[in-house]
């Protein structure tokens, strides 16, 4: 009996060929599968981490740490190096900030410069002006960048610290969460998916508690997309 308990478990390895998260045989198999179209769409879901990627290429011309780089995303590391000479393939948030950047002028200059393409793109993408950013994947990053958000917000604020001036608000649930300093940040029934958040990142002793529950939050908003 012992025997086959052991050898119904699956196999734990503690070296470095071991993945919880098998990411590239998951983007492998996606490419194969995908029309061009969507696969397109796919890559662009993960433009939040391209912001902070682009923006650390600028920010350090001689090199970057390979640790700093953010994965998964839309633009391999090669292919945002050399848009920087030619920024055609590129969103348009994404060139005019280049240029700006380069020319030291900013449209939000009480932010940091990640979270200024940030909300530049947020402001994009709400406004339905960014393109190729429709349907599925536009509803995900507004969907993401309020959870960033609201994780932000309950973080600091658990922390006793202020957050208004970490939150990128981009449209009125953002700005509401910036502004209140209710439980609810006052959003009410607006929370939907995320209500049970204030409550997990209350009185906080272990911070993977909260964690799980973001998870589920991202899964509870996956499940809804599908059904």
């Amino acid at each position: 009996e012992y025997y086959y308990l052991i050898s119904s478990l699956p196999e734990l390895t503690a070296g470095e060929e071991f993945q919880s998260h098998p990411y590239d045989v998951f983007h492998t198999f996606v490419r194969e599968e995908l029309s061009s179209s969507d696969y397109t769409s796919f890559r662009r879901c993960f433009l939040l981490n391209d912001v902070s990627n682009l923006v650390e290429i600028l920010e350090n011309p001689n090199g970057i740490d390979q640790r700093s780089w953010n994965t998964p995303c839309c633009f391999d590391r090669t292919e945002l190096e050399e848009s920087l000479q030619d920024t055609d393939n590129l969103p348009t948030f994404m060139a005019d900030f280049i240029w700006d950047f380069r020319n030291e002028k900013r449209l939000y200059p009480q932010l940091k410069a990640k979270d200024e393409l940030l909300r530049r793109m947020m402001d994009a993408v709400d406004a339905g002006s960014a393109e190729g950013l429709s349907g599925f994947t536009r509803d995900y990053l507004i969907f993401e960048a309020h959870l960033r958000n609201m994780t932000t917000a309950l973080s600091f604020r658990e922390a006793g610290s202020s957050y208004t001036q970490h939150v990128i608000d981009f449209d009125h649930f953002s700005r509401q969460i910036a502004a209140s300093s209710a439980v609810d940040f006052g959003l009410g029934g607006e929370l939907g998916l995320m209500s049970a958040l204030p409550e997990a990142f209350e009185g906080l002793e272990n911070p993977l508690d909260a964690e799980k529950a973001v998870v589920k939050t991202r899964w509870d908003w996956l499940d809804e997309q599908v059904d």
